[in-house]
């Protein structure tokens, strides 16, 4: 006879008590991102988002040549190709970029928005990243995961952050003859062995300027 303590061990296994892992549910979603920066601020490049179970790029570490052929050019494709194939990437994309555009062609400026329609599963991690006009090498991504809601929950807002990748010296902010603004498409600027950090004082911009939202569509 099994004893009443294996049973409550076998049930608490199975999830019978509450402690099963969440079922993950298909969405349909639509995600956006806005320019609110002002005359100040900056565009952003055509951007590429992706879903994992790890992150792929993380403070600390050393830039992809696709994560800095986007900071620094503003061209996704190479990024957006460069997630398609990884392990791991259960689904990915662009987003203001139908078209394999670049920045110098799709800046997304001051007062316009981006979007795009995405299925992807709730419970994985959402990640985007978006170059900065006026900088050498800076994206706009998260470093933290966002967990993709359930279909109910309507809408929600990505937290991201400037990102300096380290791979080209900074000039200063919207002046420099590397930065894409100014010269679209280069990449020629003076080369930083440097690893991802937070941006500093010399990009004077502000994360928030650039809300990035992910609204489910009903079931």
């Amino acid at each position: 006879m099994i004893s009443s303590h294996r049973i409550l061990a076998l049930l608490s296994i199975f999830g019978v008590l509450g402690c099963a892992t969440e079922v993950a549910i298909p969405v349909t979603a639509t995600l956006t991102v806005q320019n609110t920066s002002g005359e100040s601020g900056s565009p952003l490049s055509p951007g590429v988002w992706w879903t994992s179970e790890t992150p792929i790029f993380e403070l600390g570490t050393a830039a992809s040549a696709a994560l800095e052929a986007l900071a620094e050019t503003g061209d996704p494709s190479a990024l957006g190709a460069a997630v398609y194939a990884m392990e791991g990437v259960s689904a990915s994309g662009l987003i203001g970029d139908r078209n394999n555009a670049d920045y110098e062609s799709s800046p997304i400026l001051d007062g316009q928005m981006a979007e795009e329609r995405i299925r992807v599963n709730s419970g994985e991690y959402l990640y985007v990243a978006f170059m900065v006009g006026k900088s050498n090498d800076t994206v706009l991504m998260n470093v933290d995961a966002f967990v993709v809601p359930r279909p109910e929950d309507d809408e929600l807002s990505l937290a991201l952050a400037l990102i300096d990748v380290g791979t080209e010296v900074n000039e200063v902010f919207g002046e420099g003859q590397n930065q894409p603004s100014n010269a679209p498409g280069t990449d020629s600027g003076e080369e930083e062995n440097g690893v991802l950090t937070l941006a500093g004082s010399d990009i004077p911009l502000d994360a928030a300027a650039y809300p990035v939202r992910l609204r489910s569509e009903a079931r």
